[in-house]
């Protein structure tokens, strides 16, 4: 199945969908509804049925000054294998760094009283029993993920906090790798870093970037 890769980082927002769609619903085959949400949850990939097709669309998007690319196979990303605090840094010359935030969402269930009024007393005072119940309690809670990438390995740093992100990423050697915008934000001291709200999201968005730097 062929693929058109997003060529510059960032996010596509309604102008660009509104620009892009239309050029996809050209074809037959797809209204403009389903090119809109393809392009809107494309993460920097979409998918054709036909490598014409992909080619098509490609060269107007370029007029259009959106770079891109087509392929006729995706590169997989490697599984990853954790590294925590004092592990041995990657030997290996890194080929992609990505930072990210990730909003998620965490959910627990509690005990609580619910008090019920179940009938009179003596002197027609309610009488409130506690009877206890399970409630499921949600809250976000940010986490920092930073991936290490080679054409075969990668390494997944988690943290709750940017200074265990800073303290590994200081230690790398970083001098042949495609810097993702998260990490030119922290280099500049910026911590305006794209959020993804489920881990598949940015499994997704690891994925661009490893067309982008190796196919």
């Amino acid at each position: 199945m062929p693929y058109l890769i997003q060529g510059d980082e960032f996010e596509i927002g309604l102008d660009w969908t509104r620009r892009l769609a239309p050029v996809m619903a050209e074809s037959r085959s797809l209204v403009l509804a389903d090119a809109t949400h393809r392009v809107r949850q494309s993460f920097g990939i979409i998918p054709f049925d036909e490598r014409e097709e992909a080619e098509r669309v490609g060269a107007r998007f370029a007029d259009m000054g959106f770079a891109n690319f087509v392929v006729d196979d995706l590169l997989p990303v490697p599984p990853f294998r954790l590294l925590g605090p004092g592990g041995q840094m990657p030997e290996e010359k890194i080929g992609v760094v990505a930072l990210g935030r990730l909003l998620l969402e965490e959910k627990r269930t509690v005990r609580e009283g619910d008090t019920l009024t179940v009938g009179v007393s003596y002197a027609r005072i309610p009488i409130g029993h506690a009877l206890p119940r399970d409630a499921t309690v949600t809250r976000e809670r940010t986490r920092y993920y930073l991936d290490l990438l080679t054409r075969e390995k990668h390494w997944r740093v988690r943290a709750g906090t940017l200074a265990r992100i800073v303290a590994v990423y200081t230690d790398l050697d970083v001098s042949e790798a495609y810097l993702n915008d998260g990490v030119r934000s922290l280099s500049r001291s910026d911590e305006r870093i794209r959020a993804f709200r489920r881990e598949r999201d940015w499994d997704r968005y690891l994925t661009w970037l490893l067309q982008v730097r190796y196919a």
